[in-house]
Formats: structure tokens, C-alpha cells, sequence
């Protein structure tokens, strides 16, 4: 389901960085979505409470991990970054084979640039 609502700017997510502080990632989530190329398929998983971020990160990163929020304009930033490398989506409370929402990144920004431009 994508969800065309870039609501995500309006989201307090909690993240996983996966890794250290200084050279750590950003849990991702893939998409099983076949008439999405390989390299779309990779996601940024969000979450709405730190308890899912929390189960997330121990079901599914391998890796030492921590489980943190950021404010809005820290959290636009990383949206940025994951957007230069290619992600292309976010998803919100990732599971096994599903989420809650897929939010497309190029829509949330744009929102986000709307919103700084009226303040």
C-alpha cells in the first residue's frame, strides 16, 4: 500500500541505528514488491513507538544497535541522506511481510519544504 499522504513529516518516529554512533545505519525494511527494480526495494523503517522500534531491532538486526528519536529538522536531515543514497520510501512499523504505511520520500520532503516555506 503506498500511502500518498506525506504525513510522515507530521510523525515523531522512533529509529534503529544499526552499528556506532559515528558510522551506523539506519534499519532498513525491503519491500516485496516484484515490479520495483532490486535497488528500490529498501526502505527506511520507522517506527511509532519505541517499544516496535525496540522488537524490530531485536528480531532483525544482527548488529549492536540502539533505539533513539530525533527532532523534526534531525529527522528531515536523515530522510535527506537516505533519499541521496537512493531510498526511496519509509515505511512505519515494519513487520514480517507487511507495515503499517509506506510513505514515498520525494512526496514527504516536498512536504516538509512546503511546510518550512509558509513559517
Amino acid at each position: 500500500m503506498l500511502n500518498e499522504n506525506p504525513s510522515a513529516v507530521e510523525l515523531d518516529p522512533w529509529l534503529v541505528v544499526i552499528g556506532s554512533a559515528s558510522d551506523g545505519s539506519l534499519a532498513m525494511w525491503r519491500l516485496a514488491d516484484e515490479k520495483l527494480p532490486v535497488d528500490e526495494q529498501l526502505t527506511v523503517a520507522l517506527f511509532s513507538t519505541e517499544q516496535r522500534a525496540n522488537d524490530y531491532a531485536e528480531k532483525c538486526c544482527e548488529a549492536p544497535h540502539r533505539v533513539f528519536q530525533v527532532d523534526r529538522t534531525r529527522f528531515l536531515s536523515l530522510m535527506v541522506d537516505c533519499f541521496r543514497q537512493g531510498i526511496r520510501y519509509a515505511t512505519l512499523n515494519p513487520g514480517d511481510s507487511s507495515a503499517q504505511s509506506l510513505f514515498v520520500l520525494r512526496d514527504v520532503l516536498s512536504a516538509a519544504k512546503r511546510e518550512l516555506s509558509k513559517s
